[in-house]
């Protein structure tokens, strides 16, 4: 038997240009954090700077309801962040910068304005949503997140 090494050598082929748009492999912050790991796991729904950026949305919770998964329901304060959990509608996790917010009638909006915000990510359920979010409401669901100063 004979055996044949070569080493491999690009191709190049005229005329065929590659080009990549990974914006957020090149944030930090968001690598810093986890959020581009996960990212990458694929488990949860996330929101990527660049979305934030081309959307017309003028609220986080409009912008959330976009990935599918939140919906909001009228408050005296305004509109509180909810999400389809096996008993209805109900709270979920919320955490800004990793530190969860408290409070079952907390309005998103009031808190961190979307002209902050860097990135977010949204779970169904304790079990899809990753350890540091486990726990507490993660039951349904959580919201995770991240501005632009952290």
């Amino acid at each position: 038997s004979i055996d044949f090494r070569v080493d491999p050598v690009p191709l190049e082929i005229g005329g065929l240009e590659v080009l990549a748009d990974a914006p957020i492999l090149s944030q930090g912050r968001l690598v810093q954090n986890g959020f581009v790991d996960r990212v990458l796991q694929g488990r949860g729904r996330f929101v990527i700077p660049s979305e934030i950026e081309n959307s017309a949305e003028r609220s986080v919770s409009a912008l959330l309801q976009r990935t599918g998964r939140v919906t909001t329901q009228p408050t005296s304060l305004g509109d509180r962040v909810v999400m389809l959990g096996t008993q209805g509608y109900c709270a979920p996790a919320i955490y800004i910068d990793g530190a969860r917010v408290s409070g079952e009638n907390l309005i998103l909006d009031q808190v961190v304005p979307i002209n902050v915000v860097d990135a977010m990510e949204v779970y169904r359920s304790e079990a899809e949503a990753p350890p540091e979010f486990a726990g507490g409401l993660a039951g349904c669901g959580v919201i995770a997140v991240w501005t632009k100063t952290r």
